[in-house]
């Protein structure tokens, strides 16, 4: 009964195909967390929710804005 749940197996799944290279998701997001920068800043600097800076760090998602808003919160790290 369970398995007629489950129509899907999730690892079958394809991938979405991100607009960064998860190489360089990986490090932006660790240079955010070098620098002490949470995705709570993030998600306010780029309009969007918290969830949605997770799911584009991990390469699940895909916006342009959220990316833009983690360099320029790293640019301003950086200066000060």
């Amino acid at each position: 009964m369970h398995s007629k749940l489950w129509k899907h197996n999730i690892r079958s799944m394809p991938n979405p195909t991100p607009t960064q290279p998860l190489g360089s998701l990986t490090r932006l997001k660790r240079r955010l967390q070098r620098w002490g920068i949470r995705q709570e800043d993030v998600a306010k600097a780029a309009g969007v929710s918290k969830v949605h800076v997770c799911n584009v760090l991990a390469g699940r998602d895909q916006s342009q804005k959220v990316v833009e808003a983690a360099k320029h919160l790293l640019a301003v790290a950086r200066v000060d």
